[in-house]
């Protein structure tokens, strides 16, 4: 029980390549996402994609983004912020992920047939909106993940946490506090 204060989180949620969606193939590239990605600071986190609008906010939010930023090493978008709803903190001690959404505002047809690392694609995406992060059972991003009470470089928070790869059981990766003393290998 968090006693309403919340609990941090740091998520790995988005990164520039192909995404598939209902109307076809499209291709994200970093420069895009760096348009927009700073619309995430203040958007809501969820349980699982659905509309929030400004009647259900109060009662579909389970958390906030806080920050936003591009990790050079690893090359994807990462965001951290604070949950306080026991729900969607346990979904994501059982092995739930995150999968960001936002509203494509601006694209191109691909008429010339272009290919992305050798795949065909059917619109770039030029610009977006952010909308909300879920936290869902399986992400659109593969290799998206969410962690609560990840190593902040805070002096309070003593707690270290690691994610199993290959991505545990239903490809998901799994988190895991570690104990006093013990090392990620053990």
């Amino acid at each position: 029980n968090t006693g309403g204060k919340g609990r941090y989180f740091k998520s790995r949620f988005l990164q520039p390549g192909l995404v598939k969606y209902s109307f076809g193939v499209c291709v994200l590239e970093n420069d895009t996402i760096r348009k927009f990605i700073d619309g995430f600071v203040g958007c809501p986190v969820i349980i699982n994609h659905k509309d929030v609008t400004h009647e259900n906010a109060k009662d579909e939010r389970v958390g906030v983004i806080s920050r936003v930023w591009f990790d050079e090493n690893d090359g994807w978008f990462w965001g951290e912020g604070v949950i306080f709803d026991e729900e969607a903190l346990s979904l994501i001690e059982s092995g739930y992920n995150v999968s960001c959404q936002y509203e494509i505002t601006e694209y191109s047809n691909n008429t010339k047939n272009e290919l992305h690392n050798g795949n065909p694609y059917d619109k770039v995406i030029l610009n977006g909106k952010p909308e909300h992060l879920a936290i869902v059972k399986t992400p659109r991003y593969e290799n998206a993940m969410i962690a609560i009470n990840a190593l902040d470089l805070t002096a309070e928070n003593e707690e270290k946490w690691i994610t199993i790869h290959p991505n545990g059981e239903d490809g998901k990766g799994k988190h895991l506090l570690l104990k006093d003393g013990e090392s990620p290998k053990e």
